[in-house]
């Protein structure tokens, strides 16, 4: 069974050899979990004044049970 998965941008446009990317990579974590409901990854840019610097990458799963901070 698929997990859903949101992909969340800000800042930032994917082209789609990193939206595979990360698809492929939140595919993958069912190996450390087999309960996973939901993935949530969210890709921030450097801002709206800045053409260069480096990328803020959050990944948020929600499995069973309650939430963990």
């Amino acid at each position: 069974m698929e997990m859903p998965l949101t992909i969340v941008t800000r800042h930032w446009t994917l082209d789609g050899p990193m939206e595979d990317h990360i698809r492929e990579r939140a595919g993958r974590l069912s190996h450390f979990h087999g309960r996973i409901l939901g993935c949530r990854v969210v890709v921030e840019g450097p801002g709206p004044h800045h053409r260069q610097g480096p990328l803020k990458v959050a990944v948020e799963l929600k499995v069973p049970g309650p939430n963990i901070r």
